[in-house]
């Protein structure tokens, strides 16, 4: 009986180490396998930050553009604001100037044709 005993003590001890080894390994293997999968994830979280910086540094660029354009914008409504009521006010002396013109014209053509007629009456 003892010697019975002892065998099947051996043989479960046996089975147990063999169940320890698979352990052992599964676990090894599941260590391994969170070490590549965490480089993954760290290869994934830098090239996210890679894009996202790029992406940042795109729009920052773009912000300046946009804010020189509406500069230029600014500058050129104030330049125009200053500027119109010259021009206006040329313009308003340019037209003036040609009324007067023509009118001078006008009534030079009126004395002539009324010379005509008192000419063309007296013949």
């Amino acid at each position: 009986q003892t010697c019975h005993d002892l065998e099947q003590s051996t043989q479960r001890n046996v089975e147990h180490e063999a169940k320890i080894e698979r352990l052992e390994l599964s676990l090894s293997d599941a260590k391994k396998q969170h070490v590549k999968d965490k480089e993954a994830a760290q290869m994934e979280l830098k090239q996210t930050r890679m894009i996202l910086q790029t992406n940042l540094e795109h729009a920052q660029e773009q912000l300046k553009e946009s804010e020189a354009r509406e500069r230029r914008a600014h500058e050129a409504r104030s330049k125009a604001a200053y500027e119109l009521p010259k021009l206006m006010a040329k313009f308003k002396s340019e037209r003036d100037a040609i009324r007067a013109e023509l009118t001078k014209l006008h009534d030079g053509e009126i004395e002539k044709y009324k010379t005509h007629l008192e000419n063309s009456s007296t013949q």
